[in-house]
């Protein structure tokens, strides 16, 4: 069987932290279709990370990547505590 998909390395800045360990600087793994375009640039965004049993970060899939605008900067503000006491990365990542 011939791998379908194709596996990036990033290394963010991170702006905020609003759940689990901060860092000031990322680095995450994604894995896509190789069809798959993946583009990403200097402007900031909200992304849900996971984390794998050895330690690795990675992006869970669709759904976990949210540019910035003012209707999710407002829900983000007003959700902080949400987010904090939101479930693990278990609930999120399986």
């Amino acid at each position: 069987m011939v791998n379908e998909s194709q596996k990036y390395v990033f290394t963010a800045d991170v702006i905020a932290t609003y759940k689990g360990e901060s860092y000031k600087q990322i680095t995450f793994e994604m894995l896509v279709e190789k069809a798959e375009d993946v583009a990403f640039n200097s402007t900031p965004i909200y992304l849900a990370l996971c984390k794998s049993s050895s330690g690795t970060y990675y992006w869970p899939g669709t759904g976990s990547y949210f540019k910035s605008s003012p209707a999710i900067d407002t829900w983000i503000n007003n959700n902080r505590g949400t987010i904090q006491i939101a479930g693990t990365f278990l609930d999120w990542c399986n």
